[in-house]
Formats: C-alpha cells, sequence, structure tokens
C-alpha cells in the first residue's frame, strides 16, 4: 500500500468570547476572511479553505488551512508581515459591497461603512461571499451582519504574535534537525505569560531566546522543567543539554 505523508500550513483563529457572536456572525466573517485572502493573494476558490470548530452548529474557533497540493504559503505570510491583516479586510469589506473600510478600521465603527450604490445584494451574492464551496453555509451568511462587520474591523487592529507558535523553517529548528535532535513540540509552552517557543515536553527542557525572569525560572523548575536560554546566533552549535537529548533517544 503506497503512503504518501503531506505538510501544509493552518492557521487557528480563536475568539475571546465566541459565545458574544451569533452563529450568522461568526460563518459570515469566516467566508468574508476566506474571499478577502483569496482576492488579495489572487488565488483560485477552494486554494485556502476553512472549517468552523468543533462543529458547524457550536462555532468558537476557525480553522484556515491550504487544500491545494504545495500550497501557497499565504497563512505564513499573514502572521510574518502584520500589515497584511488590515489590507485583507479591506479587500474583503469591499467584496461585501461597502466603502469606507479604512475609516471604519482607524474608529472601529461599523456605522464608517456605507454600501456601494450599485449594490443589487441582499445577504450574500456570487459577487461577494457565496461560492460553490461554501454552499452548505450559505443560508446563514449576511454581510450586513453587524457582530460580523464588527470582528472583521478587530481582526484588522490586531497585531499577529510571532511568539504564539514556532516556524517550521526556523533557524534554531533546523540546527536542532542537522544534530539529530527531535524538533520541539509544534505548542509552544507558557509558563507565567513566559512563551517558552522551544519546548520538549517529554524531556522537560523548553528553550527560548528572550531573557527569562529568575521567578519564572523557579516556578518552572518547581515543575520539573529545565529551562535554556539560546544566544541570538547558532553559529556556536547546540547547547551541550540538548545534545543529552540526541544521545537519550539514541
Amino acid at each position: 500500500m503506497p503512503i504518501v505523508q503531506d505538510r501544509k500550513n493552518a492557521l487557528l483563529i480563536r475568539f475571546t468570547n465566541p459565545e458574544a457572536s451569533s452563529q450568522s456572525a461568526l460563518t459570515t466573517f469566516q467566508h468574508a476572511l476566506l474571499r478577502g485572502i483569496e482576492v488579495l493573494f489572487q488565488l483560485e476558490e477552494g486554494e485556502i479553505l476553512g472549517e468552523p470548530l468543533p462543529s458547524r452548529e457550536d462555532r468558537r474557533t476557525i480553522l484556515l488551512y491550504e487544500a491545494t497540493e504545495g500550497g501557497a504559503g499565504v497563512l505564513s505570510r499573514i502572521i510574518r508581515d502584520t500589515g497584511l491583516l488590515r489590507t485583507i479586510v479591506e479587500e474583503s469589506l469591499s467584496l461585501m459591497h461597502y466603502d469606507g473600510a479604512k475609516e471604519a478600521i482607524s474608529t472601529q465603527d461599523t456605522k464608517a461603512l456605507e454600501e456601494h450604490e450599485d449594490a443589487h445584494c441582499v445577504k450574500g451574492c456570487y459577487r461577494c461571499l457565496l461560492s460553490y464551496y461554501n454552499q452548505p453555509d450559505q443560508e446563514a451568511i449576511d454581510r450586513t451582519e453587524t457582530q460580523a462587520l464588527g470582528l472583521l474591523l478587530t481582526l484588522a487592529a490586531c497585531t499577529p504574535d510571532q511568539s504564539a507558535s514556532p516556524d517550521v523553517n526556523d533557524a534554531w529548528i533546523a540546527a536542532f534537525v542537522a544534530e539529530g535532535i527531535a524538533p520541539p513540540d509544534t505548542k509552544p509552552l507558557v509558563i507565567e505569560e513566559t512563551v517558552f517557543l522551544y519546548a520538549w515536553r517529554k524531556h522537560y527542557v523548553a528553550a527560548t531566546l528572550s531573557d527569562v525572569p529568575p521567578e519564572v525560572v523557579v516556578i518552572a523548575e518547581s515543575r520539573g522543567w529545565e529551562i535554556l536560554q539560546l544566544p541570538e546566533s547558532q553559529s556556536g552549535g547546540v547547547p551541550a543539554r540538548l545534545q543529552e537529548l540526541r544521545e537519550t533517544q539514541e
């Protein structure tokens, strides 16, 4: 039996308080964001798809993922370039037949949005949010949903936190792999609001590039964790303690 492994970029969007928004608002937000990404990056429909989690009936988070083979690398670009979110939302609102996106984003006021004069669209059409790929959600899509517009404006004002997860192209991860050390866990370790981007939970070892407050080190050690601070450059090689992880694996 032939077996194929494939890796694709994915982006998980979490809402601070999903219960405060209607399911229609979350549905509209999802597809407005997808359409904005498609237009901005000139992608074909279906190259980037989204799934509500845990289900369509109970939307709390949205998982965006590259659906085509190879992938365009768009989702990682959104995280790296802090200005893209605003541009994507502007594209989304324009598609939804609204003018005044820049002012609305700056003021965070949905009332600054004005419908296009030639917009012959009630809740959604195939010129804006509807597509072949979102047919199961079309009854819930409403481009006039105030909560959905508010979510888009909030997203446009957000700044991506690049410390939230390790990048597979990270130079330190490449150095670990070159030394025969298993890559760190995909989920960083967070202790008292300090993020350790590189964590090996199996060995209770975590590493970071930034300074770690002494009190955080004490708390981490009390929980059994060994904390390492990495230099900015990999020129000096992988720290000896991490080399021991390779020996343990062997």
